[in-house]
């Protein structure tokens, strides 16, 4: 089983997934999912609904989010899962192992 995501829950467990289907992403985030390409090598998937149903504050994932856009642009709630970006054909790709190693250590 290779890791293929990155789970970070709210209560700021990280988790590695092995399944990048849109029912498995969905699963995690708790509901409908939103995708937002961070780097042409990773993607952020949140739940689509989660500010308007008050979920809790997901730190880590609030951590990742500034990393790429302007401190307080957003205010990152539910749990969110990490991928690769996607490909030629908008397939979703997997988290290059190097590239989960450095997510893991930074957030950990």
């Amino acid at each position: 089983m290779t890791a293929q995501a990155l789970w970070i829950t709210t209560e700021g467990e990280l988790v590695e997934l092995d399944d990048l289907s849109h029912n498995s992403i969905s699963e995690a985030v708790g509901g409908w999912v939103q995708a937002i390409q961070l780097h042409e090598r990773l993607t952020l998937w949140l739940n689509e609904e989660a500010k308007q149903n008050r979920l809790p504050h997901n730190l880590k994932g609030q951590t990742i989010w500034e990393t790429f856009f302007e401190v307080d642009s957003d205010y990152i709630v539910g749990n969110v899962v990490l991928t690769g970006g996607a490909d030629e054909e908008g397939e979703t790709l997997p988290l290059r192992p190097d590239d989960l190693a450095v997510l893991k250590s930074s957030l950990t």
